[in-house]
């Protein structure tokens, strides 16, 4: 009896260590496959822009064979090139069929829509930096719209598809709780993110220049720590 306890407590101290490292290898292993998904997310954005004389993928435009109102989401416009919808998923991502990857909205990703349309296509060539702006980031529906620091934003749950991520330019939006779509830190605090340059980078959501971690002030557009906007655009430009 005294030598099963004992066995049974070696399985218990094992397991105690172990699980841990399991965890671990197991969110690698995710972070790794929301970075690839993340590159080629990139790569088939510049190849739609090459495809559209230098236009980004809006994050959405009217699509008149979906009904009144009906809209192509920037994954449905990349879809010749990915031919996968996973491909737009973060596997850290809460909940069944969770998309999880959002574009920079509004200062890249535009929405093309309404009679006349709301905004206009941003060319690339207006981007002065490609290499320090963000396009898309790991991103969701934030929990708690109020909290000053970008690093400790968490997903809502029940989890609702984040397609884009409001920027502090968004006025209303950014602050709302109803459209408060933020970027999200699930890989161990840092969010996969792919810049206008193609490369891929994972960051903590405070260095892409939010909002000041401990007062939540904002971080205007223009300010060198913004690494989500194009500092010369303004509504219906480009």
């Amino acid at each position: 009896m005294i030598e099963l306890l004992v066995v049974i407590a070696i399985i218990a101290i094992l397991a105690a260590i172990l699980f841990p490292v399991f965890a671990k290898a197991r969110e690698r292993a995710k972070t790794a496959t929301c970075t690839s998904n993340m590159s080629q997310v990139g790569k088939a954005t510049m190849m739609y822009t090459d495809d559209y004389d230098g236009g980004v993928v809006p994050c959405g435009i009217n699509n008149p064979s979906k009904g009144a109102g009906g809209v192509d989401m920037w994954m449905d416009l990349l879809q010749p090139y990915v031919k996968n919808y996973d491909i737009g998923s973060c596997p850290s991502a809460p909940g069944k069929d969770a998309q999880g990857i959002g574009m920079d909205h509004e200062q890249v990703g535009r929405w093309i829509v309404g009679n006349p349309p709301s905004q206009v296509y941003l060319r690339a060539s207006k981007v002065q930096e490609p290499a320090a702006t963000v396009i898309f980031a790991d991103s969701g529906w934030l929990k708690t719209i109020k909290e000053p620091d970008p690093d400790k934003w968490e997903d809502k749950k029940p989890y609702a598809k984040a397609s884009v991520f409001m920027v502090p330019s968004n006025g209303t939006h950014y602050t709302d709780v109803v459209t408060g779509y933020r970027v999200i830190g699930r890989h161990g605090g840092r969010a996969v993110c792919a810049f206008m340059d193609g490369h891929v980078k994972a960051m903590r959501p405070s260095e892409l220049g939010f909002q000041d971690p401990k007062t939540g002030a904002i971080i205007n557009l223009g300010d060198p720590r913004a690494l989500w906007d194009v500092p010369d655009y303004t509504h219906g430009s480009y």
